[in-house]
């Protein structure tokens, strides 16, 4: 019975549109990383006192590159699924990209580790700290994107 209402569920959900939903997906953390990046330049060059700025202005750069092989595959899934389920707030969209972000870290430190067992536990630590920012963020953007662009 529940794999019946299931398969109706399916069914009646909206079309997702795929030029949509791979726009929303690459822009969702470009919208972040690069005006962040536009700061870090502008803050940043020639300016000791400055530095510390300057760098926490380039996190979301950087997180924007480290992030992508997950974001990209666990996120995409999950951001699908929501689609698919007819999520239609933005905070429905973070729950379900902190939930991907949470299920790739079995990976990831399975990653770190065979790259590196000096420094696994720091890269793992890294990782998940910044996908706890990011993870959310670009799914609630990418919610925002998505609808805006169907």
């Amino acid at each position: 019975m529940t794999e019946m209402i299931k398969m109706t569920e399916e069914r009646d959900a909206p079309p997702i549109r795929p030029l949509a939903f791979i726009s929303a997906l690459a822009l969702a953390p470009a919208t972040i990383a690069l005006p962040c990046l536009a700061l870090a330049l502008l803050v940043g060059p020639g300016d000791f006192a400055n530095v510390e700025a300057s760098f926490l202005f380039f996190v979301p750069f950087v997180a924007m590159f480290l992030g992508a092989p997950t974001y990209l595959t666990f996120g995409a899934y999950a951001l699908h699924s929501a689609l698919r389920r007819r999520h239609s707030t933005a905070w429905q969209f973070a729950r379900q990209g902190l939930r991907a972000h949470l299920t790739s870290m079995p990976l990831a430190i399975i990653i770190f580790t065979l790259a590196d067992p000096n420094t696994a536990v720091q890269f793992t630590a890294g990782f998940f700290l910044l996908g706890l920012i990011f993870a959310p963020l670009w799914s609630a953007i990418f919610a925002n994107l998505y609808r805006r662009m169907s």
